[in-house]
């Protein structure tokens, strides 16, 4: 069994628990469950 890899996290991102992060770049709000963005949207909706 391979060993587990903690998620990679870019740096400046502010972490909500141990499985979310979120983090703005751009006027635009990213979400990081595990590590690996899988939502985004605009920061005024």
């Amino acid at each position: 069994m391979q060993p587990l890899m903690p998620p990679i996290i870019p740096q400046g991102t502010t972490v909500i628990n141990a499985q979310v992060s979120v983090d703005s770049q751009n006027d635009e709000w990213f979400y990081f469950p595990g590590g690996i963005p899988v939502y985004s949207h605009q920061i005024d909706n």
